[in-house]
């Protein structure tokens, strides 16, 4: 399912210029998986009005100046709806104030860029979706990174969990969920104990490590197994991180401050990279995100130093293709060396992350995929993991699923573990209890029925 966006364009605009940017930006934002009306404004009164005729859940992509902006935004007023300026005027003070390029094209390629964190291709439904979302995030917060590493947010979460009485344990694993009667009763360790329940278990795994490994094969309706072999996974990672004693000589002077940049294609690059991986096939030139974490952080190493790392993906079936692999660090490599002429001779260490290596260190990236299945709209909101288990509950009472295997998916945000938590709460409740003993029932009878 597209989602719908209504371009709207004052002709006046640098001299009717305007009317000649439509045919491009239409195409950008139609490669992204949006549906584009488009209306040309008649008189500033007639803007106003179009806004204020939209709905609270319309997009209004303006092509325009600053005139433009603020009629829509009187309507807007009125309407509720959401804007996003593009700049086509002689000054669009707005956007320049906002952050944005100056350049239509520039900005129609910022949100291409953003889109990619997703795994969606970018002519695939709901690909423009992320790329607002991830652009509106980042003019908003940016791209936030722990101070002194990832491990930093792990530690500071433990401290969190520790201070408000839990208990954490590592250098165990889980080896099987109890269950009896229909309901959850504890969890059984790797090492052979135990751990008792009163209220809830939350699993923080792959739907295909809870449903198939931790819990026996009687307690799982036969519905559900057959649909869970229907689970697509995102596209393999493969990183490659980079110890440089000198920070990397971007040509591009906007890139030597920024923390995370988006590097390899325009938008019709972006469309042939995302085919051939969707293809099976190994790009030739990838796209890649990369992060220069010493340049937002200078802990990370040395002052004069740069801790680089770079990410791309496989086709989803090669992750373990060596080939492939070696065949991806050498088009890595080539990319760096097109946009920072020089790179390599400033390395002084590498480690490459293949799907396999991302795998072994945590179980529930399978193949390397590290969203914990593909976020395209079949396997979203409703649907994440399977038709009928689009949330944390399950079909045993007192267990949830509050990994990305569930809905928003991944990324570092919590959203899942947050749903799962309130839910659990909520079911505790004594007003909780009989709808939770409904809901279980009723997610059980569902998945036993045939797919």
């Amino acid at each position: 399912m597209t989602r719908p966006v209504t371009l709207v364009v004052n002709p006046a605009a640098r001299k009717g210029a305007t009317l000649r940017m439509i045919d491009p930006v239409t195409d950008i934002l139609r490669a992204h998986g949006w549906r584009v009306d488009v209306v040309v404004t008649r008189s500033a009164d007639h803007a106003s009005q179009v806004a204020a005729d939209a709905s609270v859940d319309d997009l209004l992509v303006t092509l325009g100046g600053d005139g433009l902006y603020g009629r829509l935004a009187a309507g807007a007023v009125v309407s509720g709806c959401l804007m996003a300026p593009l700049p086509a005027g002689r000054g669009h003070d707005l956007v320049r104030a906002l952050g944005g390029p100056g350049d239509v094209r520039r900005a129609a390629q910022l949100l291409a860029g953003n889109a990619m964190h997703a795994d969606i291709p970018p002519t695939a439904p709901g690909s423009g979706l992320y790329g607002w979302l991830m652009t509106m995030l980042c003019q908003d917060v940016g791209f936030p990174s722990p101070r002194g590493g990832t491990r930093q947010l792990a530690r500071a979460l433990r401290l969190r969990a520790e201070a408000a009485g839990a208990r954490v344990e590592t250098g165990v694993g889980a080896g099987r969920v109890v269950v009896a009667g229909g309901r959850v009763h504890g969890v059984e360790l790797s090492d052979g104990r135990r751990v008792r329940v009163r209220r809830a278990v939350v699993a923080d795994t792959s739907a295909q490590r809870l449903y198939e490994d931790l819990l026996d094969p009687a307690d799982v309706p036969a519905g559900l197994r057959r649909r869970l072999a229907r689970f697509a996974w995102d596209l393999p990672t493969l990183k490659l991180n980079l110890r440089l004693d000198a920070p990397v000589p971007w040509t591009a002077p906007q890139a030597r401050g920024a923390g995370v940049l988006h590097v390899g294609h325009d938008v019709p690059g972006l469309i042939r990279w995302s085919a051939e991986l969707e293809a099976g096939e190994v790009p030739g030139a990838p796209f890649a995100l990369v992060g220069q974490m010493s340049t937002i952080d200078p802990s990370r190493s040395p002052e004069g130093t740069e801790a680089l790392w770079l990410y791309t993906h496989l086709p989803r079936h090669r992750p373990a293709d060596a080939a492939a692999v070696a065949a991806t660090v050498e088009g890595c490599e080539r990319l760096l060396e097109s946009l920072a002429p020089g790179w390599s001779q400033h390395e002084v260490g590498r480690w490459v992350q293949t799907p396999g290596d991302l795998e072994g260190a945590d179980a529930n990236l399978v193949g390397g995929a590290v969203g914990g299945g593909t976020q395209q709209l079949f396997q979203q909101a409703l649907w994440r993991p399977v038709t009928g288990l689009g949330g944390p509950r399950t079909h045993v009472g007192g267990l949830y699923l509050g990994s990305a295997a569930t809905h928003p998916g991944g990324g570092v945000h919590g959203g899942c573990g947050h749903l799962a938590a309130r839910a659990a709460l909520q079911d505790a409740r004594w007003w909780g209890r009989p709808r939770g003993r409904a809901l279980t029932g009723a997610l059980w009878w569902l998945h036993d029925e045939q797919p």
